[in-house]
């Protein structure tokens, strides 16, 4: 298929590529992290979940991981009247957590549950007597009646364990019918235990690489966050906005996301100016979605700096990060860390079919960071949280690192839709400073 490129258009894309930073930015599709070379699937997550929670396993970790996950349950049961059995009659609370063994662990994935299906991770600690089924969804939703058909399946066949059930949700979408044994969880639990062995010393060199590029994976850092990438994210940014019009006309012919099999029978054609484009772009295809995705987010992040005043916005390729002026009251230091913002977060791609040609959106969640929290203003912080979390509590004892409220799923990226949410949140908070 021809494009018919324009003189002007060619002008505009000859000078792009003969710009000595585009040398640079293709740095950008080098790749350097197994998780990048090899596209990491629901069932793979499950693995190495189930591999980061045994501590029988090769990262040294020990019973951290298991002992951050039951911990991060506890706390999103601590304030709700209606608890599982497993937390209710055990009375399980971070103290017993604390002295439990958990240190013999079996473990498995895609386990057979009968004729249920298959269970996503199953953990078996025999000295403890427990037994721990999740059903883990990054991006796909419930079939059937799976976590029904998986509690009936433990009851059978678990009856000599005290069974926890866990409904872990990358994206928090808990569109699973799940009843009061459930406990529904994010992947925040996950991102700290790995931000955690990043950091530890004794977790060997070559297991601490693995760990970091699942870190930045999960985390959508796993690119421009890499030290490889330095030069990239010096001048991705500036080069994005200098060939706007480039971008902007590579956009309107389609170049971008192109077909594997049409690139092969298009390169079997003639080499015309239109050929050799397709052939720079799908070669480069990582560093032009960068500069795409750049140059949206940063004329997006303009919009909305010129139209709302007194907000601050924090911006890469994947998120917006919105904090307004008055919220700096609740920080200790005013010019430090927000406790309070809007985060605007890429939506990850589906693995429904079904919604594969969904328009680029953003999920928003309302997020808290304690590090630098002025603790004579929890009372402000809590009225936020109770407008969002109704039913929840926050506990100012066991207030951890971060918390989050998914306000939000599949939003425009359209500039004047955003610009309407963000006034609406910002008044919404406002209200109570």
């Amino acid at each position: 298929m021809s494009n018919n490129f324009k003189p002007n258009e060619l002008r505009l894309i000859n000078s792009l590529i003969l710009d000595p930073d585009f040398k640079i930015l293709q740095a950008y599709n080098q790749s350097v992290s197994s998780f990048q070379l090899n596209k990491i699937s629901e069932i793979e997550h499950s693995r190495m979940i189930q591999w980061i929670l045994n501590p029988n396993e090769s990262h040294g970790l020990g019973t951290t991981p298991l002992k951050t996950l039951l911990n991060a349950c506890w706390y999103e049961l601590v304030d709700k009247n209606i608890k599982p059995a497993f937390f209710d009659v055990l009375d399980i609370t971070p103290i017993t957590i604390s002295q439990m063994s958990l240190e013999s662990v079996i473990s498995f994935t895609e386990f057979t549950a009968d004729n249920y299906g298959r269970v996503d991770i199953l953990l078996i600690l025999p000295d403890d007597d427990i037994a721990i089924v999740i059903e883990n969804k990054y991006g796909a939703g419930e079939s059937g009646d799976q976590l029904a058909n998986y509690r009936k399946w433990g009851d059978e066949k678990l009856k000599e364990f005290d069974v926890l059930y866990l409904y872990m949700d990358f994206m928090e979408k808990w569109t699973g019918k799940a009843d009061e044994q459930w406990i529904k969880i994010s992947y925040e639990w996950l991102i700290d235990t790995l931000s955690y062995a990043i950091k530890e010393p004794h977790v060997p060199e070559r297991i601490k690489q693995i760990i970091t590029d699942y870190h930045n994976e999960i985390v959508d850092d796993c690119l421009l966050s890499d030290p490889h990438y330095e030069n990239v994210r010096r001048i991705y940014h500036e080069f994005s906005q200098k060939h706007i019009e480039a971008l902007k006309i590579l956009d309107r012919h389609e170049i971008y996301n192109m077909d594997c099999q049409d690139y092969l029978s298009d390169i079997q054609e003639k080499w015309t100016d239109d050929l050799r484009i397709k052939h720079l772009c799908f070669v480069n295809e990582d560093v032009f979605e960068l500069l795409r995705e750049s140059s949206i987010n940063e004329a997006l992040n303009n919009f909305l700096e010129a139209n709302e005043p007194n907000i601050t916005i924090e911006f890469t390729r994947k998120y917006i990060s919105i904090h307004h002026d008055k919220w700096r009251v609740i920080q200790k230091d005013k010019l430090g860390k927000w406790c309070v913002y809007l985060h605007f977060e890429e939506a990850k791609t589906f693995e429904d079919d079904s919604l594969k040609n969904e328009l680029p959106c953003f999920n928003l969640k309302l997020v808290f960071h304690f590090i630098n929290f002025n603790d004579e203003k929890f009372e402000v912080i809590e009225n936020i949280w109770g407008k969002y979390f109704t039913g929840n509590k926050l506990n100012k004892e066991n207030l951890g690192k971060y918390k989050s409220i998914r306000l939000q799923n599949n939003i425009s990226k359209d500039k004047y839709d955003m610009l309407d949410i963000v006034r609406k949140y910002i008044k919404e908070i406002n209200y109570f400073f």
